[in-house]
């Protein structure tokens, strides 16, 4: 038996050992990377083949294939389409669960678990991720520096807080999750449109009188049987609507 000279393209060994320098980078613990970081084929690919498979699907029907598709689950983005990705303002990635109160279409055909795809889309100005239902932390929107609008209501979100350094956060929607507290949000300082309440459904808040100190807060939106304590905040300069 002949025993045959393998070759290797010079070529395709300099991009596996781009894409490995490239994984070895976005292993590192502690950094976040902002869009601009993506600036080369190899870190956006890398970044792709990182992203759990309901990102990649979530991604493949909303921004790059719309509507049904059979080999939407193996799709594979050419780097022109991953830089319209990072470079994307707006973001809709509605869950398809089922709700006796819905106001927003579905834009997926399932349900995200969790937020950890847009972590490093840091040019978004507004995501709307609600009806997912499963998911339940913030986290991987705390560096989103431009995020202006937030849409997370129907879902399993319990913490608020990182929101908090979002310079430019100016409406928020969470009606139908497990907020407890909203102390979080006198640090959004330019948030001016708050729903923690539609349809009769809204959260676990322990107390609103925190609001009375949010500034610049024009307009809130709360549920009919969420709070027996509106008079916690008698006298605020802002609209509330009581649904």
């Amino acid at each position: 038996m002949k025993k045959g000279i393998i070759k290797i393209n010079d070529q395709a060994l300099t991009s596996f050992n781009k894409l490995l320098q490239v994984g070895n980078d976005l292993a590192k613990s502690g950094e976040h990377r902002n869009a601009a970081w993506f600036d080369t084929p190899e870190k956006r690919l890398e970044w792709w083949l990182d992203l759990e498979p309901q990102w990649r699907l979530a991604f493949t029907e909303t921004v790059f294939i719309k509507g049904n598709s059979k080999s939407k689950n193996q799709y594979r983005p050419s780097d022109k389409e991953l830089i319209f990705l990072f470079e994307q303002k707006k973001l809709f990635i509605c869950g398809a669960g089922e709700f006796t109160n819905r106001n927003n279409q579905r834009r997926i055909t399932f349900q995200l678990t969790n937020l950890s795809g847009v972590k490093n889309l840091t040019n978004l100005t507004r995501i709307e991720c609600d009806y997912n239902e499963k998911i339940s932390s913030l986290e991987p929107l705390r560096n989103l520096v431009n995020l202006e609008v937030l849409w997370a209501d129907n879902n399993q979100i319990v913490d608020l807080s990182p929101l908090m350094e979002l310079p430019k956060l100016a409406r928020l929607c969470i009606w139908n999750n497990q907020i407890t507290s909203i102390e979080p949000i006198l640090s959004m300082t330019n948030l001016t449109k708050l729903t923690i309440g539609l349809y009769n459904q809204g959260n676990p808040v322990e107390s609103l009188a925190p609001l009375k100190h949010a500034t610049n807060l024009r307009r809130l939106y709360v549920g009919r049987a969420d709070f027996v304590g509106l008079e916690e905040l008698d006298g605020v300069d802002f609209e509330i609507k009581n649904y």
